[in-house]
């Protein structure tokens, strides 16, 4: 059944005829105006028109639409009692013109939370039904994602339909996460998304910073997807959020080498449930924002007993190297004196038998800071000190204090290229080896082993991540009672772009292919966990987070992050329609194309076929099970009669009618 919203204008009867002259199966309409509060009673005349033109015509159903200013989910005392009054009257007015479905907007909870909007809709249908009984059937639409919406997500929709006592009476109308713990990439280091805020700047689809718009969170119960990309830790996420993803007929392979290969084509988004093993998802590489001085103005106290410090200096390669150094061994100490003065003091700490690093981080102390460092011997180990209360401060602020806890400074991040190989050469020479198989570099912070992974990006270099156990150990020396530590390889073949050379007599494999955007890293596993408890997502700027390697899509269907782009994804997505709202629940579909990507939230329409949907996904959605049964609506509205004849010819030929 195939159809457009029609006009009443003039009498509501003529909305039949209209119908009939676009060559229309089924219709929907307002029955007043859709724009305002005030309405005048159904003229009983016209009405009786309406039921025997409908009659005459054939239609087997057809569908009314809400008006666009009531929201079921409000709390707010007035606007609810308004808005529940103009639902109930809706529905009075389809029973007399005997229209078989009522589509209604579920609206926004207006900040009280997901829950409270949930229980304010059930309440106005159970009002609305109650009120009226009769035959039609009360369809609540799906959202686009929008601020503080309710129904983006199947299980809201489920949570409502549960609770309405007339059940019978309800339906859905299609309009074309991340659990706690999950990292996102917040200013250049991993946080956990719990911790993210509004306005916190957070890296996105391409590598660049976007701001956060709004952190979503609700209780959910039922399977996690987890996801291990080769050499990167796994992701776990709900079975509809969305991920950037590089499919197999999107890579072209040369002379037979799967390691010598280019993308045909851009990459797509995948809901979780449809990734599979061999699929390749996107790490973009992490944009510079060119930072080259560092301000020390507001490290500087009001008392100092050495010459004056530059409020600014430039980041140089050795600045970047003996930072590097410090990420690796260093601490900081601060004495307070009798006085209340302060004595501040910055340790490198090392084994008896590294010499050349002693040497080099004394020399690096002077040309850098200007800092006259000694050596300070214990039984195990040799600290390089220099006292200051200005590094003091400027460590603690910008590197974090405990071995656990530290991470790489903004700063780092965001210079250029040789500035950040100069320091991860500092960390390596601190905490890392060489050998015959590549780069090693350890850590005991998850933070750092994750950064250390995106600067090594930066050089278009391969870092991996590992995690080993707790054990006992030694370096240089040392020995260690470690409680468990990180580690990123990286492999012979990238190792000459950090400036180590090895013999290579065959070109090397590569698993994970690159271009000057993003690393594209093929799924190695994939399996599903039971999970009950909140989970989280964010809405940003450009619609996309990272999380923390891999770029995925805030989560109507389409533009609340439910891909209908293609035949595998809506048989994913109705697939779990099915599974936790129930395809019986389906009643009407409108057939609105988005010009919107996935999971933006944007809930504006173009004709179908034409928008980010496109044809393929309108001939999957439309031949799935008994979809194309259902009365199709097109919404778009048109100018000209051929406007009409264009759009249904169009909709017939992807329905293979």
């Amino acid at each position: 059944m195939l159809g457009f919203h029609v006009s009443i204008s003039g009498s509501i009867d003529l909305a039949v005829d209209r119908a009939l002259e676009m060559g229309c199966t089924t219709f929907q309409i307002f029955t007043r105006n859709p724009r305002g509060w005030a309405f005048k009673p159904l003229d009983e005349g016209q009405a009786q028109l309406f039921r025997e033109k409908r009659n005459k015509a054939g239609y087997e159903k057809v569908v009314a639409h809400m008006p666009y200013l009531p929201n079921l989910a409000a709390s707010i005392k007035p606007y609810q009692k308004q808005s529940r009054a103009s639902l109930r009257a809706e529905v009075a007015r389809c029973s007399i013109l005997e229209v078989d479905y009522l589509v209604a907007h579920i609206g926004s909870h207006m900040g009280k939370g997901t829950m409270e909007g949930v229980k304010n809709v059930v309440g106005a249908c159970n009002e609305a039904l109650e009120a009226n009984p009769g035959n039609t059937v009360l369809l609540i639409e799906t959202m686009a994602g929008q601020n503080h919406s309710v129904g983006s997500r199947f299980e809201e929709l489920r949570l409502i339909l549960d609770g309405v006592k007339q059940s019978e009476r309800m339906g859905v109308c299609f309009d074309t996460c991340l659990p706690p713990g999950s990292a996102v990439f917040r200013e250049s280091a991993p946080t956990p998304i719990e911790s993210i805020r509004s306005g916190d700047l957070v890296s996105d689809h391409d590598g660049g910073q976007v701001r956060v718009t709004r952190v979503l969170n609700r209780p959910y119960t039922g399977e996690l997807v987890l996801v291990k990309p080769k050499g990167l830790p796994w992701m776990r996420m709900t079975p509809e959020h969305p991920v950037l993803c590089v499919k197999h007929d999107r890579i072209k392979h040369l002379d037979e080498s799967p390691w010598r290969s280019y993308l045909t084509k851009p990459p797509s988004w995948v809901t979780a449930n449809l990734l599979e093993k061999g699929l390749y998802l996107v790490m973009p590489r992490l944009k510079s924002a060119d930072v080259s001085t560092l301000n020390f103005e507001k490290y500087i106290g009001r008392h100092t007993r050495r010459m004056p410090f530059p409020k600014v200096m430039p980041i140089t390669e050795k600045m970047a190297n003996l930072l590097g150094l410090y990420l690796a061994e260093g601490f900081t100490y601060m004495d307070r004196g009798a006085d209340g003065s302060e004595h501040g003091k910055v340790y490198l700490s090392f084994g008896k038998d590294e010499k050349s690093l002693i040497t080099k981080s004394i020399r690096l102390f002077d040309e850098v800071f200007s800092l006259k460092a000694w050596t300070d011997e214990t039984e195990t180990s040799l600290k390089v000190c220099a006292g200051s209360n200005i590094l003091v401060r400027f460590f603690r602020e910008n590197f974090g204090s405990g071995a656990r806890s530290k991470k790489i400074p903004d700063f780092i991040v965001n210079s250029e290229v040789a500035i950040v190989r100069s320091f991860l050469l500092g960390y390596l020479h601190g905490d890392g080896n060489v050998n015959e198989d590549g780069i090693r570099f350890i850590t005991s912070s998850k933070s750092i082993a994750y950064q250390l992974i995106h600067l090594l990006a930066r050089l278009d270099v391969r870092g991996t991540f590992g995690v080993h156990a707790p054990r006992q150990g030694s370096t240089g020396g040392r020995v260690i009672n470690g409680k468990g530590w990180f580690e990123v390889k990286v492999a012979r073949s990238d190792s000459g772009k950090l400036g180590f050379k090895y013999r290579m007599p065959t070109a090397p494999q590569r698993t994970v292919l690159r271009n000057e955007e993003s690393f594209y890293v093929p799924i190695g596993e994939v399996k599903k966990e039971r999970y009950s408890g909140e989970v989280y997502n964010l809405t940003t700027e450009s619609g996309t987070f990272l999380a923390p390697f891999v770029v995925t899509h805030n989560c109507h269907v389409f533009a609340a992050g439910f891909d209908l782009s293609n035949k595998p994804a809506v048989e994913g997505t109705m697939g779990l329609f099915g599974d936790i709202v129930g395809k019986d629940r389906l009643k009407v579909v409108h057939l609105n194309d988005s010009m919107g990507p996935v999971g933006s939230g944007l809930d504006r329409h173009e004709y179908v076929g034409k928008g980010q949907i496109g044809e393929k996904g309108f001939r999957a959605l439309m031949r799935y099970g008994d979809v194309a049964k259902l009365p199709l609506i097109m919404e778009v509205p048109v100018e000209e009669k051929t406007q009409y004849e264009e759009n249904l010819k169009m909709a017939r030929r992807l329905a293979g009618a």
